[in-house]
């Protein structure tokens, strides 16, 4: 009897499921060389597609594959680099939208929004604004899809991309948007990243060191109340003290961007904590750009950009058991 009860226990171990990853490990899911990750999305069946400033393609990645890989859906023409992504249109379009253009230092030029679809179809191109400008967040009007928003990081805007009548129009002024006018400045990025919840449209600026939220007119994107700063850095910003892209949870928190190496997280109460897995010197999490959480809610999926230390690399941080 012993011997089966041994022969039955030494099976159950067997067959047991590997436990989770502990909260705050940090996974590679790609850093290749010489490249800087600055924007995603994730889609519906969990893969994301991600821009980088060292090309201009669009990137697709599945962050659940045991081997993951980056491939090219799209490649832009005329274009050294890509910014914001957003889908456009209604899901069954397949329709996604990504900024491209060429570096002129903190300006985009020959700003163009590429109407792309993942077999790496362009479908349109629609010449961004006149002025000098860089098109930074992007993001879609959730009871107009065909209206997409971008963060003007240069003039301290909102710009509104028609994607029907192929017109840019400005949707936003605010103080709050402004970058830093003083040429000197090596950061000197406005209006950063942007998102819609609920009424309000949430955003970043990276030289302020603000993020804050103001209700918007849901149909024109236009804004409706006053500016509400939530989370204040200190001052003065710089490469080591800045906000860049952020995201929600399907709770409410927000998950913020912070150079040099954290990712913080802002409860709908406004608590601030650190993200496991960020904010160490050991950290591989370098120069945050971007982040997503996971389909499940327990991973955040996060883009870095390159510094002195490394190049830019695609990650996930386990947040929940």
């Amino acid at each position: 009897m012993s011997k089966y009860l041994s022969l039955l226990a030494a099976g159950l171990a067997i067959a047991s499921p590997t436990p989770p990853p502990p909260v705050g490990t940090v996974i590679t899911l790609a850093a290749p060389p010489y490249t800087f990750f600055e924007n995603q999305f994730l889609l519906a069946n969990g893969e994301l597609l991600i821009s980088t400033l060292s090309s201009p393609n669009i990137f697709k990645i599945n962050p659940n594959s045991p081997s993951p890989s980056l491939t090219v859906v799209a490649t832009f023409p005329d274009a050294d680099r890509a910014t914001g992504i957003a889908p456009v249109g209604l899901p069954i379009s397949g329709k996604f939208a990504a900024v491209g253009g060429n570096e002129n230092g903190w300006i985009l030029d020959d700003p163009v929004l590429n109407i792309f679809k993942l077999d790496g179809t362009i479908v349109d191109r629609i010449p961004g604004p006149t002025e000098p400008s860089l098109l930074n967040g992007l993001i879609q009007l959730p009871l107009k899809p065909h209206i997409l928003l971008s963060a003007d990081s240069t003039n301290g805007r909102i710009i509104r991309w028609n994607t029907q009548t192929r017109t840019v129009s400005t949707a936003v002024t605010d103080a709050a948007l402004n970058g830093d006018s003083d040429p000197t400045n090596p950061l000197p990025l406005g209006v950063n990243g942007l998102k819609i919840r609920g009424q309000y449209l949430y955003f970043t600026n990276t030289f302020q060191g603000t993020f804050g939220r103001f209700k918007i007119d849901l149909l024109t994107g236009a804004k409706t109340g006053p500016v509400e700063i939530l989370v204040q850095l200190p001052l003065p910003t710089g490469f080591t003290n800045a906000f860049d892209d952020f995201t929600f949870d399907s709770a409410g928190n927000a998950y913020v961007t912070q150079h040099f190496n954290s990712v913080i997280k802002v409860t709908p109460a406004g608590v601030v904590s650190v993200v496991p897995g960020t904010g160490t010197l050991e950290t591989p999490i370098k120069t945050p750009t971007s982040v997503s959480v996971s389909w499940d809610q327990k991973w955040l999926y996060v883009t870095t950009g390159m510094s002195e230390y490394s190049s830019g690399g695609v990650y996930k941080i386990r947040i929940a058991a």
